[in-house]
């Protein structure tokens, strides 16, 4: 999934919290083979070079539940935008911005509602089409290595896929699972802190991958509606919820939504929050949903 994976078991048995990591790590390799957009025979790629095809369930989830995340976000956030991914990722290799008319070609194939489905069976309902789960695969992935960690005798975990994070229990002391959350531009800084317990964590961010095109810097993450990498002076959000999916998905749109309409969509969902850096004139803003305040330890000093 082009990350680290670590998973972090505790329990009394040093065979079973042995085979419960081992099941974590065959459960994510499962995952990739099935929704890679990058790994030429997994399912997702076939979808994509065949434009319809039947289905396995859990490919049909992951893509309904992102469906969902694009109508919650008006289509800020959206699966079908991976042509204009591949444009600037060309764009990275030639160091050249793509050409306006290039780049409203390639966004005539973005519309998640041309994504149609009947029973198993999924049509993209234009020629060029394909999608890309990379805002959801990696929590997807967590989500369900955890569920069959869950299953081994022990006391508690934490599975972390690059900044999608999820745990359960507590920690070897006994005390909750604490997760830094980083200086969006001081990379061994930590900003802030949030304790998990049962819960999910995942962070979106212009600081991990980005590229430099003649003295700009440009996200990685792709506006659906524009062609163009999210900038809106966000390069962080971080989303709290009871799984990685959510959270996932939430913290891309939330990227692409901006801090006013990402906050105001927050506090619409219940049982999630969210802490949203931005940036301006080399100032960072921290901005928290009402029930983050109470989660999120501030370090800004530290």
């Amino acid at each position: 999934m082009g990350t680290e994976v670590n998973i972090i078991v505790v329990g009394n048995n040093r065979a079973v919290i042995r085979s419960a990591v081992q099941a974590g790590f065959r459960e994510i390799s499962r995952i990739e083979d099935i929704m890679s957009a990058y790994k030429p025979n997994s399912e997702l790629c076939s979808l994509n070079k065949a434009g319809e095809q039947e289905i396995s369930r859990e490919l049909l989830y992951v893509i309904n539940k992102a469906r969902y995340a694009s109508e919650l976000s008006n289509g800020a956030f959206d699966i079908t935008c991976k042509p204009l991914i591949d444009l600037w990722h060309n764009a990275r290799k030639t160091n050249e911005v793509p050409d306006t008319q290039n780049i409203l070609n390639t966004l005539s194939l973005v519309e998640y509602r041309n994504i149609l489905t009947k029973n198993n069976n999924v049509k993209f309902n234009k020629a060029g089409m394909k999608i890309d789960l990379g805002a959801l695969a990696k929590g997807y992935a967590v989500d369900m290595a955890m569920e069959l960690i869950k299953s081994y005798d022990i006391k508690g975990a934490l599975v972390d896929a690059g900044g999608d994070i999820r745990a359960i229990g507590k920690r070897e002391d006994g005390k909750l699972w604490e997760i830094g959350i980083k200086h969006p531009r001081e990379r061994n800084r930590i900003i802030g802190l949030v304790n998990l317990e049962n819960s999910a964590v995942a962070t979106s961010g212009d600081y991990e991958r980005f590229f430099m095109l003649n003295g700009r810097r440009y996200s990685h993450i792709i506006d659906p509606r524009t062609g163009y990498p999210a900038d809106n002076q966000i390069v962080s959000v971080s989303v709290l919820s009871s799984n990685c999916l959510t959270c996932d998905s939430l913290a891309t749109a939330i990227t692409v939504l901006g801090e006013k309409r990402g906050i105001e969509l927050i506090e619409k969902l219940k049982g999630i929050e969210a802490l949203i850096i931005t940036i301006k004139g080399g100032n960072l803003k921290l901005i928290k949903s009402s029930g983050m305040m109470q989660l999120v330890l501030n370090r800004e000093n530290s």
